[in-house]
């Protein structure tokens, strides 16, 4: 008889549990799947009878959606999707009501998976759709939020003055110092001093892909020709659904400085304001570094 044999397997109370999925409930599931999108999913289903009574039962269920952002306000739109329950594939999808704010980003990647697009992933995928929104909300609550800051600490000549005036302080700081600090890629409102945007300043610039920064009067420009830097941000999308952020800046200067500009420092500005998002740079600090050269040369 073999050494053990006839004896009973005792359990190692302290080995791991199971590794196999947890059963839990409908209701159970739905926290869990909020914490991956900022927006709340509502729906009624409604059966479709058809045109000719065969004696069966329905096949095809009719699924009005109504989403809305979290917290409520930022968006809105509804999804018709109708299902055919006997091949349970979608047979067709729509968006009825798009957020004002969203349809000239959003609306034409929209378009393109409703109509199919020469791509048979996207055809009628309503994942793709609702994770597209999902991520529209989220780079664009970013963008407004980036919008209120430009304007609240550069909307003024005072003001452009006291951001060239700190930014060569920091500079002159960090150059002593002899090391620099390392700025990550999300947006940062400029520290617990600074007035955070009401939820109506959030709505407001939700939308919003560019911004003109009034620069004439504050960098040695004493003509009538303006000076404007330009800074423009829009979400785009891949073909997943997965939006990311395009931003850069365009100058716009009097004509003699661009007749005495013979360095091409003009061109070289919005070279640098990519160059500072590239290394991962704050898109507001990106600003402020640009608004300072301007304001601290006065010409190129």
């Amino acid at each position: 008889m073999l050494p053990g044999a006839g004896k009973t397997e005792e359990m190692d109370p302290l080995s791991p549990g199971s590794h196999h999925p947890v059963s839990i409930s409908a209701d159970e599931e739905l926290p869990y799947l909020q914490v991956f999108t900022p927006l709340l999913f509502t729906s009624t289903i409604t059966a479709i009878q058809p045109e000719v009574e065969t004696g069966q039962e329905p096949v095809l269920q009719r699924h009005a959606i109504s989403v809305a952002s979290s917290p409520p306000g930022l968006f809105v739109a509804t999804i018709d999707m109708t299902v055919n329950t006997k091949t349970l594939s979608i047979a067709e999808l729509v968006v009825p009501r798009l957020d004002p704010s969203a349809i000239s980003e959003l609306g034409p990647f929209l378009e393109e998976v409703l109509r199919g697009g020469g791509n048979s992933a996207l055809t009628r995928n309503v994942g793709v759709v609702t994770w597209a929104m999902g991520e529209w909300v989220r780079k664009a609550t970013r963008r407004a939020r980036f919008w209120h800051a430009v304007t609240s600490e550069l909307g003024n000549a005072e003001q452009l003055f006291q951001c060239a005036k700190a930014m060569r302080q920091k500079t002159r700081r960090k150059r002593d110092r002899g090391q620099y600090d390392e700025d990550g890629e999300e947006y940062t409102d400029g520290g617990p001093d600074k007035a955070h945007p009401s939820k109506a300043d959030i709505v407001s610039l939700m939308g919003r892909t560019c911004l003109d920064l009034d620069l004439s009067g504050v960098a040695g420009n004493d003509d009538n020709e303006a000076l404007i830097a330009r800074i423009q941000w829009r979400v785009e999308f891949d073909w997943t659904g997965e939006a990311r952020n395009k931003i850069g800046l365009l100058l716009r200067a009097p004509v003699r400085w661009h007749a005495s500009d013979d360095k091409g420092s003009l061109a070289w500005l919005p070279d640098m304001f990519d160059k500072l998002l590239r290394d991962q740079k704050d898109p507001l600090e990106a600003v402020k570094t640009i608004v300072s050269l301007m304001i601290a040369d006065g010409q190129p």
